[in-house]
């Protein structure tokens, strides 16, 4: 009887039960758990995905096939203006990031302008946290500063920035501009931004990622006071491994002049080697320039090229403009080589520095004696083979003394030029044995002799003898070539990569 009852039980459960699966209910809880396993199938799919392509990225630059970065480069060529194209850029109106900025002091004549003439220069926001161990030397050498006062009739106060990003364009006098930024950031310990495996450049002339930087992990918050070697710009990346508040900044040259000096440094790449001069190079261009060769991207445009954009793509307005919206939305300050000295006022003030942070000594600076001069001809033949160059190149000059016009004024600017052309003056007298710059054979130091390459005669600098220890010390950063000051810094921010003497058996 029992096993009867419990027989009956089991069958009268089984028939509830496939009833209760044929409700909408069970219908439901089914859909879900299908969505439910759909999902979990592409996580993990996407997981596989991410490990893959994160192996990719990280193995040595060795391993990779050229194929490759020819995949990035279609891929990524674009990524800077992708998301600016859509947006117009007027005449003469000012598309910079929407940043709240501050005056230089200085009256204006039309108060009711005065929000509108603020466009580049000073960001009003700054790190409270950041100065670190300020070097304080002989004679306010290397002082830190801060600044206070009253600006259209507002007060402010500021502190040194110290989160710096610096597209080190090539030949532009870029090597001057980074042992600044080498200094500022050696003298207060901060942390720089440097190539992976000891170079001088972030695998240039690949596109910049975040795993180039020595000591950069994927995946986690790892971040960068100052990042100022030579690169491929790329936003997204940069962004991976720089604080938000980063202030970004760049030089351009007149691309006529930086040809002329490109022709002479990178004699060897294949568009140059076999050319006598620039003016044959110049008769017929696409005789000896191959696009596809990497090396050839020294040959044409490139300061575009080094802002991440396509140095070989066609004369075309509307997306030179756009990307010249793109830069001025991007970086905070565009430089001008041929007017350094006003450049490094309009630095310091952007910064809020103090003069002795922007004190320079000409580096990697040719002699006189391998220049050339240009011809009428042949710069307007620079100028047609280079036009993306040379239109940045317009455009941003005039920005440039519109933002001294805006923010400093001429005739402060001449002051503080005036200031600074005397103060190296006097550190010149100091610092160096014949007071000026000499001949590489003249070097007495060979660690301070600066490297030679292509047709170019690179000149440097000789101590002073009779200087003590401290003034010695900060004469030395002054001089101290691009590559010597980046190998400082590795040993110091990498103590343990140092190598150290081998005893003997």
């Amino acid at each position: 009887m029992p096993l009867t009852f419990a027989s009956s039980f089991i069958r009268l459960s089984c028939l509830f039960f496939r009833r209760c699966l044929k409700t909408p209910l069970s219908r439901c809880l089914r859909r879900l758990w299908m969505i439910a396993i759909a999902v979990t199938v592409l996580w993990v799919a996407l997981q596989i995905v991410g490990i893959t392509q994160h192996r990719w990225v990280t193995k040595p630059f060795a391993t990779r096939k050229s194929a490759d970065y020819k995949k990035i480069s279609e891929k990524e060529n674009n990524e800077n203006v992708k998301h600016d194209f859509n947006q117009p850029l007027a005449g003469n109106q000012n598309v910079y990031k929407q940043k709240t900025f501050l005056f230089y002091p200085q009256q204006t004549s039309n108060p009711q302008n005065t929000e509108k003439s603020t466009n580049v220069l000073i960001k009003k926001t700054v790190s409270l946290s950041e100065e670190k161990n300020d070097f304080v030397g002989r004679n306010g050498i290397g002082q830190s500063h801060s600044a206070s006062g009253k600006t259209g009739g507002r007060d402010f106060y500021c502190l040194p920035k110290t989160h710096i990003v610096f597209l080190k364009t090539h030949k532009t006098a870029s090597s001057t501009i980074l042992n600044i930024l080498y200094r500022f950031g050696d003298t207060r310990n901060l942390t720089f931004a440097l190539p992976y495996g000891q170079y001088n450049q972030l695998a240039y002339p690949l596109y910049f990622t975040a795993s180039f930087v020595k000591g950069f992990i994927s995946n986690t918050t790892t971040k960068y006071d100052i990042i100022c070697n030579h690169m491929r710009f790329l936003l997204p990346e940069v962004k991976r491994i720089m604080p938000s508040d980063s202030f970004y900044f760049s030089i351009l040259r007149n691309p006529v002049t930086m040809m002329e000096s490109t022709f002479s440094y990178y004699k060897q790449i294949p568009a140059f080697d076999s050319t006598k001069t620039l003016d044959e190079f110049l008769q017929d261009p696409q005789k000896y320039y191959n696009e596809s060769l990497q090396e050839n991207s020294y040959a044409r445009n490139l300061m575009t090229f080094d802002f991440g954009f396509n140095n070989n793509d066609e004369d075309n307005e509307r997306r030179i403009n756009k990307t010249i919206a793109f830069i001025e939305r991007t970086f905070d300050l565009i430089l001008i080589s041929e007017y350094f000295d006003e450049s490094m006022i309009l630095l310091k003030n952007a910064l809020c520095w103090s003069l002795d942070d922007v004190v320079y000594f000409k580096l990697n600076s040719r002699n006189n004696k391998t220049k050339t001069k240009v011809s009428l001809q042949t710069e307007q033949k620079i100028k047609e083979w280079n036009f993306w160059d040379w239109k940045l190149y317009l455009y941003f000059n005039s920005t440039f003394w519109r933002t001294i016009d805006k923010t400093v004024g001429r005739k402060k600017m001449n002051k503080e030029v005036e200031e600074l052309r005397s103060k190296r003056n006097h550190l010149m007298n100091m610092c160096l044995k014949e007071r000026n710059s000499v001949d590489p054979s003249k070097i007495k130091d060979e660690s301070l002799k600066p490297l030679q390459y292509g047709n170019s005669v690179i000149e440097g600098y000789n101590l002073n003898l009779h200087l003590d220890n401290m003034t010695k010390l900060w004469c030395q950063k002054l001089i101290t070539p691009e590559l010597q000051y980046t190998k400082q810094l590795y040993d110091k921010l990498f103590p343990n990569l140092i190598k150290r003497p081998t005893p003997l058996n």
